[in-house]
Formats: structure tokens, sequence, C-alpha cells
């Protein structure tokens, strides 16, 4: 029954092709955010890469995922670099009172806060518990706030979920959110001294907030790192050696603190939203991509 005037998918979850694919065979245009980007150590590489070969429009989050797009045929005036628009409404978040935010999880506002998100890798064969707990020994010897968020749901979360739940029954001030406004998750990172894991926030949103962050093993292979992010494999003396780094070493922490993100760009809102309207209008027509 709806018949919209374009349609608009964000990122590289397999279950947006229930969105794209009908929109192709209905001849509506899709503008696809953040394609090009890369992250090799999980499926959604290949989801992200065929979902722009669907799309009409492409917004790409720095220059490097443009030319992505251009190596696999893209036609250059159907792609815009508006940067991370998220990162625009971010910039108006809503704050609110961290310390007490803390106390209601019990734990302690006069310690340092660490953010941890790990999810599986998916693309190479890994032992998803040797790597979860490879990460939950370094933390046993941190005596700082970890705050533990829900992993996604791809194949061996569980196996995530049910060590992280062990690891809370012996370590305090430790606690594992499954459920956090988006509102309240800008707060926490904004006044955390640490993201670690292996999720994509630590890499596109960590340098807008000034924070630190640890991307460990391969699942963001790829991406194009900014100077607050640092890196280990699976080993937990390796692990725990950057964790101290990270909160210590103050000249890493002032390179986080004075400098910006490459992934924000003012005014990318406005600019979405008049892009969006001149397709919806037909001022602009797709090209096609051409291979070779």
């Amino acid at each position: 029954k709806l018949k919209p005037d374009i349609v608009l998918i964000i990122g590289d979850r397999a279950e947006l092709f229930t969105i794209a694919i009908p929109a192709v065979i209905l001849n509506i245009p899709i503008l696809h955010l953040y394609g090009g980007d890369i992250s090799e150590g999980s499926y959604d590489n290949l989801f992200r890469y065929s979902l722009s070969f669907l799309s009409s429009f492409h917004l790409v989050s720095n220059e490097k995922s443009r030319k992505n797009l251009l190596k696999i045929g893209i036609d250059p005036n159907n792609i815009f670099n508006f940067g991370l628009i998220a990162l625009n409404k971010i910039n108006y978040f809503k704050k609110v009172n961290v310390s007490d935010y803390l106390k209601k999880l019990k734990l302690s506002s006069k310690k340092k806060n660490i953010i941890v998100i790990f999810h599986p890798e998916t693309i190479k064969k890994t032992n998803t518990k040797i790597q979860i707990k490879c990460i939950l020994n370094s933390l046993k010897k941190i005596n700082d706030n970890i705050i533990f968020i829900y992993p996604c749901s791809d194949p061996g979360y569980k196996i995530i979920v049910n060590e992280i739940k062990k690891f809370l029954k012996i370590k305090k001030n430790s606690v594992l959110l499954k459920n956090i406004q988006s509102n309240l998750f800008y707060n926490l990172f904004k006044y955390s001294d640490l993201i670690m894991g292996n999720s994509s926030a630590g890499i596109l949103e960590s340098k807008f907030f000034q924070t630190p962050s640890l991307n460990i093993g391969n699942r963001q292979d790829g991406r194009l790192y900014e100077n607050n992010t640092i890196h280990s494999t699976f080993n937990t003396k390796e692990i725990l050696k950057k964790i101290n780094y990270a909160l210590n070493n103050k000249k890493f922490i002032s390179r986080t603190k004075n400098s910006k993100s490459i992934y924000f760009k003012k005014s990318s809102l406005v600019k979405t939203s008049e892009l969006i309207k001149k397709i919806i209008n037909k001022k602009i027509v797709p090209k096609p991509f051409k291979l070779g």
C-alpha cells in the first residue's frame, strides 16, 4: 500500500535486502548510506557491497570509501561524501548526569570507565569462546568500571554473552547492558576513558567523542582508522598492555583529545535533506554503474 518516492538504507545488515530488492523491482530509487566502507572480518562487508550495487545513490562517510565505490564501477555523479551524518545529530545529544547513572548501575563514579563491545568474527573460522576469554582475562586485572554492551546477533553471540555473565559474577564494578537508549549511550561514550572490542563504534564515532579506542582482532580490518585507535591481537598480555597504555599514556590521550574526526562534516544533515528533495523531484537521475 505504501508508495515511497525514495528508500533509504543504512549500513550492511542482511535484513536490508528485504527492503532493497523490492525497491529495485518497483523502480524506486535507493539512497544507500556508508557503502564503500570495509570490514573484512565479517559478512557485513559482502552485504554492504551487494547493497551498493542495488542502490541508485550513495552517501559515503569518507574519501577512501568514495574511491572504493568508484573502483567497482559506481558512477561518480551518484556518490556524495557528506561524512558520517549521524555525528551531526550526536553533536546535539542531551546531556545527562553520568555520575547518577553510574550509581544506578552500582558503579563507582570515582573510577575510570571502560566500554566493551565485542561481536563474533564471521568470515574466518575462529574460536569465539577463546577470543572473548582472552579479553575477559585481561580485564580481570583492571580495577576500573567495565561496561559491557550486548553483541549483535551474528552466529556465536550467545557464547560471548554467556562468558560475560560468568565474568560479572566474579568481577565487581562491571555490568552488561542489553537495551540502551542512544542518548544514554552517547553520554557514556563521551565520558568514558576507553572503548574496546571490535565494534565499528570504536572506529567511526570514538574520535568524535575524543575517546581512546582499542580495536581487537580482525572484524574491522580495512576500516579507515584515526589516531585515537590502537590495535591488539587475541593475546591476554598484549590486550592488558594496550589497555594500560590507552588509559595512562599522556601523549596518546592528548593526541586523542586535540584533533578532529575525519568522519565529521558540518551541515551534512542539511545537505542530505537537500539531496533527498532533489531525488524525489527528479532533479538528479542516477547513472548506471559500469564495470571495467
